[in-house]
């Protein structure tokens, strides 16, 4: 009959009650004995991982520029085409630029038949002969100094590919005329990619410049060991978070826009947190719990939030209890000898 009525009662108290402490004094009702049964919680060291999901990018993107009034005439590849360093990537017309080489060579022809002409006959020239001949010098130097830029013109007119890259942006067509300065393209190096990560201000303290950590690959399945290369502050940004820039392993077959994740371990800064063994743990609709024993030899069941598994047989808890506190390590053998706890 006591029995019967102390399980009746425990059933009454624990559906009454969420997460606050059900107590019975079962030392003194049942007579048990838990000192050979209970386990005083020790402090563990925390260490989990915070995974963080951000996009490949390319260290370096630069702007190919127009350096002369041109026409283009072929765009070679599209957004997202791979060249090698030295590649041409545009290509313009040379017919103006052919046609003005050949006027200013003409015209050197023929001012240097004229200035070899007065050279020998400087004794005849009168003064406005001179004249002539000093303005000839003049032209001619400057014909030569236009000659020279058209020939670099003409050697350099094409674009190449400043390194292994990939066109990112194209921002003229064939047949269209450009001028000096003009934006043609956006060209992105792929041999010194990054991970660009948006990591929340309360985990910057974790990251140090300079560290490794691991970076897993969505689009090879592949992990790699990436460098803390540059943190940066995000202004005028309510989500409370820096962007923190990883440098990616050299030769790593994956292209910038590639999704991967960073593994961030997080420490617990040397704060104490309880590890008990899985056995005195408690499953109540998905909901842990622990049965904690008292001074007065009381148990009390609480619940509370766990954390990572150190390994088959221990496991962090997060919330819900406190180092040094005493529980047993195994309620389910009372409860299968119905005593009520």
């Amino acid at each position: 009959m006591l029995i019967s009525y102390l399980r009746h009662t425990a059933v009454i108290l624990f559906l009454s009650v969420s997460t606050h402490s059900v107590m019975a004094s079962l030392g003194s009702k049942s007579g048990a004995d838990f000192t050979s049964d209970t386990y005083t919680v020790t402090n563990g060291s925390y260490s989990h991982l915070a995974v963080l999901g951000g996009t490949v990018i390319s260290s370096e993107v630069v702007e190919l520029n127009a350096n002369s009034y041109s026409q283009v005439a072929v765009v070679n590849g599209n957004e997202g085409d791979l060249f090698a360093k030295g590649s041409i990537l545009i290509e313009f017309d040379q017919k103006t630029l052919q046609n003005q080489r050949a006027n200013a060579y003409n015209q050197i022809m023929q001012t240097s038949e004229m200035l070899r002409y007065a050279q020998a006959n400087t004794d005849t020239l009168s003064a406005e002969q001179r004249v002539i001949v000093n303005n000839a010098q003049y032209q001619l130097n400057k014909t030569q100094t236009q000659l020279r830029f058209i020939e670099s013109q003409l050697q350099n007119s094409n674009v190449h590919a400043p390194f292994n890259g990939m066109i990112i942006r194209k921002h003229v067509l064939p047949r269209q005329q450009t001028q000096p300065h003009q934006l043609l393209l956006e060209f992105s190096n792929i041999a010194q990619l990054q991970l660009e990560v948006r990591v929340p201000i309360r985990l910057l303290s974790q990251i140090q410049i300079g560290a490794f950590y691991k970076v897993k690959i969505d689009t090879i399945r592949q992990a790699v060991s990436a460098t803390v290369a540059q943190i940066k502050p995000i202004t005028q940004d309510y989500s409370h978070s820096a962007i923190v820039l990883l440098s990616l392993p050299e030769g790593v077959p994956v292209l910038p826009g590639s999704f991967a994740e960073l593994e961030l371990p997080i420490s617990n800064d040397g704060k104490p947190v309880p590890v008990i063994p899985n056995a005195a743990i408690s499953w109540h609709a998905s909901l842990p719990s622990v049965y904690v024993v008292n001074n007065a030899n009381q148990v009390g069941q609480r619940f509370i939030r766990l954390g990572d598994s150190l390994d088959e047989r221990m496991i962090l808890v997060l919330t819900g209890l406190g180092v040094g506190e005493v529980i047993l390590s195994n309620p389910k053998q009372y409860l299968t000898l119905n005593l009520a706890i």
